[in-house]
C-alpha cells in the first residue's frame, strides 16, 4: 500500500469488510469532503449505511448543503 491511511484501515478493519469506491465529475456545488461519495446516511446508530449515486439530485433543496442531506 502507497498511502498508510488506507493501510491503516486495513489493518485495523473488521469482518465483515465491504469496499466501495466511486469515482465521479463533481456537477453541482463545491469540492468538499462534505460531497464527496460515498456519503454516510442516517444518524449515529445507523453508521453502516452508505449512499452513491451518479449525476445531480434535481431535487435538490437551496437550504440542503449535501446530497446526503436529501
Amino acid at each position: 500500500m502507497r498511502d498508510p491511511a488506507i493501510a491503516d484501515f486495513f489493518a485495523k478493519a473488521k469482518t465483515p469488510l465491504v469496499l466501495m469506491g466511486h469515482a465521479r465529475w463533481a456537477t453541482i456545488g463545491a469540492i468538499t469532503l462534505a460531497n464527496a461519495h460515498p456519503f454516510r446516511v442516517g444518524d449515529a446508530k445507523h453508521t453502516g449505511l452508505l449512499g452513491m449515486h451518479n449525476g445531480t439530485i434535481q431535487s435538490l433543496k437551496e437550504k440542503d448543503r449535501t446530497d446526503s442531506e436529501v
